[in-house]
């Protein structure tokens, strides 16, 4: 079985299960047979036109940089299907500007978003994905970026933020 989620291609993940998506206004491409689906977004008309592509899924609006909002998308998860298998986390966001000139605001708003908010959906969902009763094909996807490796210019932070998602991940 194969699902392809922004272009990467997750082998053996189209077991039955529950997917947590977050998009976060991205161009997400959910493609794959999704048995059902957690939507979640900051924007919940950009929550809803996904969902809406795919049959017997849900949303959850709010921003994963609030540790809260992602709690609830995980209890959304529970209430809705009672289980979690797979997380993909594919929120961020660039606010580009020269590393000189980057004021605080803009550097903590794209690391809040792309790594703060990765390490919440992760610990959130950990505690479904540990549960003994949990399906064996629990899986965590974390999407980074080349930009996590080799950085950009007047990209300091989404570098950055991509950079921790990497060894977050690892």
């Amino acid at each position: 079985h194969l699902c392809d989620v922004a272009g990467l291609e997750i082998r053996d993940c189209e077991v039955s299960g529950l997917k947590i998506v977050d998009c976060y206004g991205s161009d997400l491409y959910l493609g794959g047979d999704f048995e059902r689906l957690v939507v979640n977004d900051v924007d919940e008309s950009v929550a809803r036109e996904a969902s809406a592509a795919v049959p017997n899924s849900t949303i959850a609006v709010g921003s994963v940089a609030d540790a809260a909002a992602t709690d609830e998308m995980v209890a959304i998860a529970e209430r809705e299907f009672g289980t979690l298998d797979i997380v993909v986390n594919n929120a961020g966001l660039t606010k580009d500007s020269t590393l000189h000139r980057m004021s605080d605001e803009t550097w903590d708003v794209v690391l809040d978003v792309a790594l703060k908010g990765t390490f919440y959906v992760c610990r959130s969902a950990a505690r479904l994905l540990r549960r003994k009763d949990a399906a064996h094909h629990r899986k965590v996807v974390n999407i980074s970026s080349i930009n996590g490796i080799y950085g950009v210019a007047f990209n300091a932070n989404y570098s950055a933020a991509k950079a921790g998602v990497i060894g977050l991940t690892k």
